[in-house]
This record gives structure tokens, C-alpha cells and sequence, in this order.
């Protein structure tokens, strides 16, 4: 049995076109922009009531010329020393979570990125190149994230803030081991130096 001219042409161009289907791209699945493998928050203050301004340490530590743990130490501060906090900087790994359950604008299936804690339970998220608020409370179940990178291994990642010590030293420091020295008349805000 011979198919007909009309019925080879017909099936021909179905191959055709389906041949010309599996060959296109899926579409690519692009994260936020990274600096070395992380996401970068200049400036950042994650946290309520976050500011910059007069800090004290808590703990005796060490500053370095640059935000990286295996940077040269520049200085050290004592347990108890003023400090004032001058610039910050959040490095961290973006986790990647699948969309399960459509709510708050986002559709299953969509691949949506954890970046930066805001305050109160919001986090900054990244989808399809824009950045969006997200409640954690509104994740129960919504969202599949992957395992988180283990940070604290990376001697980069953190919040990472500039201070001058009480003698002018200056250098970055993981923030922990420092606090802000609240405004006693508005424990919400740090006093300014």
C-alpha cells in the first residue's frame, strides 16, 4: 500500500515540524544576578529597626581590610567598645524554590529565588528577573525550596559591616559580635555618633 503524493507531502511537513519543535531551546532559567557565585546587598540592614550609626561590640574581634574573613586584619576591638558602623554589605546563596500552589501573584511552576530577610517575617524574592516582596507565613506549602548552601562555610558570605573603632581603626566585621546602641529615649533606633 503507497500513500498518495498529497499524504507523503501532509506527513513530511508534520516531521518537519515537529523536528523543528525539538530543536528549539527551552527557555532558560535565569536566577538573580550574582558577584562570584552570590547575591550582593550593598547597603543592607536586614532586620527591624536595622540602622547604621553607633554600635558597641559585644565581644572582642578583629577588623579586616575587606569583607572576607580571610582578609588581613586591620584592627582589633575590645568587648565593650564604641563603635560606629559606617557602611554594610549582605552577601548569601539565593535559594531556589519551585512554585507548587499559585498565591500572591505567582503561578506553579514558576521558579522563584530567596534573597534577603526585610523584616517581620518578608523576605526579597527574584522571578523572571524581577524582585518581589514575599511573606514567609504565606509559604505553607506554596513553595519547594531547596536546600540552602551552608554559609557559614563560605568566609564571604554574611552580613558584613565597616566600623571605626574608639581609636579611629577601621575594617569590616561579621556584624555578629556587634550592637547597636539604642537611643534610650527611642529604644527603636540606634543613636547616630
Amino acid at each position: 500500500m503507497s500513500l498518495g503524493a498529497g499524504m507523503r507531502n501532509g506527513v513530511l511537513s508534520l516531521v518537519v515540524l515537529l523536528a523543528g519543535c525539538a530543536a528549539l531551546p527551552a527557555a532558560q532559567e535565569t536566577g538573580p544576578p550574582l558577584t562570584d557565585g552570590l547575591y550582593v546587598v550593598l547597603g543592607a540592614c536586614p532586620g527591624e529597626g536595622c540602622e547604621l550609626g553607633a554600635w558597641v561590640a559585644t565581644e572582642a574581634g578583629e577588623l579586616r581590610a575587606e569583607p572576607d574573613q580571610n582578609a588581613t586584619i586591620t584592627a582589633r576591638v575590645a568587648a565593650g567598645e564604641n563603635v560606629e558602623a559606617l557602611e554594610s554589605v549582605l552577601r548569601l546563596y539565593p535559594v531556589r524554590g519551585e512554585v507548587l500552589a499559585a498565591h500572591q501573584g505567582l503561578e506553579v511552576g514558576d521558579i522563584v529565588y530567596r534573597l534577603d530577610y526585610q523584616g517581620e517575617g518578608f523576605f526579597n524574592l527574584w522571578r523572571r528577573g524581577e524582585t518581589l516582596t514575599w511573606s514567609s507565613s504565606d509559604d505553607e506549602g506554596a513553595i519547594n525550596w531547596s536546600d540552602a548552601d551552608d554559609e557559614a562555610s563560605n568566609p564571604r558570605t554574611g552580613w558584613w559591616v565597616r566600623f571605626r573603632g574608639a581609636q579611629g581603626q577601621s575594617g569590616w566585621s561579621r556584624a555578629d559580635g556587634f550592637q547597636c546602641r539604642l537611643v534610650p529615649s527611642d529604644p527603636a533606633h540606634c543613636q547616630l555618633m
